[in-house]
């Protein structure tokens, strides 16, 4: 069993990654990798929303950078093409910040109205 210190480590090194990631594109795929690897020591902590949070925030931008492409090939509507992959861009800036600095201040994320959500199904 990890100790906690270990656990919150490896949300870190995830996030770290994914912080990278922004400049060099194949340190997502790291995060991706740590974040699979580490998500089954977090389980039942408040380190495992992190997982969550930053499998979620890379899930929506593959998502939405695939949309983008697609609108890429058709005519007039492409012009929004740069102005949302700013948009993008932006947004997944805000969600590494914003998970690294709760995670620093041992918070989970998810918190609403005081309580922890509670659903880990899935992603």
């Amino acid at each position: 069993m990890a100790t906690e210190e270990q656990v919150k480590n490896g949300a870190l090194i995830a996030y770290i990654a994914y912080g990278i990631g922004m400049l060099i594109p194949i340190a997502t795929l790291i995060g991706l990798i740590v974040n699979f690897v580490k998500r089954g020591d977090a389980q039942g902590t408040w380190v495992e929303s992190h997982h969550r949070w930053m499998l979620r925030t890379v899930l929506f931008s593959v998502v939405w950078t695939i949309v983008a492409l697609v609108v890429m090939f058709i005519p007039v509507v492409n012009l929004l093409l740069w102005p949302a992959m700013v948009v993008l861009y932006i947004w997944y800036i805000y969600r590494v910040v914003k998970g690294f600095l709760s995670l620093n201040n041992q918070k989970p994320m998810y918190e609403q109205l005081g309580q922890v959500a509670t659903d880990t199904a899935g992603v």
